[in-house]
């Protein structure tokens, strides 16, 4: 008997496995939009430092469209949620926590209605940074004259001597 409720309250809680790599990848696959975006803005639920997950609401403007039916320059919208996995924690990789002004890669499925959805779960973003500063070009090298850059060379061998004797 007890081992009938034992099973029967392991049976009840969720699943949470680990996520062999390859599903990850084939989830990608099929994702039905591939973009890069710049994340303009986060909204989360509240959390005071003790709750396991978060809803996370994210603005961002599409960059670039590797698949799907996304125009570059648009404004796209999607909600997620972000868990804060425990110590010790074994299960699907944790979604990562997007930041405002950050690029990345997303792969998302678009809803009958149009709505985005994350496609690879843990694994639908890749991490681009923030977009990269304009870098200023590095002021020409000035070409040292000759005779400081070339290097001291050996001595000249001698030559034989004029008359032709050793």
């Amino acid at each position: 008997m007890r081992a009938v409720l034992v099973a029967t309250l392991l049976a009840a809680l969720p699943a949470w496995a680990e996520i062999a790599p390859q599903y990850y990848e084939q989830m990608q696959a099929e994702a039905s939009d591939v973009v890069r975006l710049r994340v303009t803005a986060v909204k989360t639920s509240l959390c005071l430092g003790l709750c396991e997950s978060q809803e996370v609401d994210v603005t961002a403007k599409v960059l670039r469209v590797e698949r799907g039916k996304a125009q570059v320059g648009e404004e796209v919208t999607f909600r997620y949620t972000h868990r804060r996995p425990r110590s010790g924690w074994a299960g699907p990789r944790p979604t990562p926590l997007l930041t405002e002004g950050q690029t990345t890669i997303a792969f998302l499925n678009r809803g009958p209605s149009g709505q985005l959805a994350l496609a690879a779960r843990g694994n639908s973003f890749r991490r681009m940074g923030p977009e990269p500063a304009e870098v200023p070009e590095a002021p020409p090298t000035e070409a040292a004259p000759a005779s400081e850059a070339a290097p001291a060379s050996a001595p000249a061998p001698a030559s034989a001597p004029p008359d032709g004797q050793p």
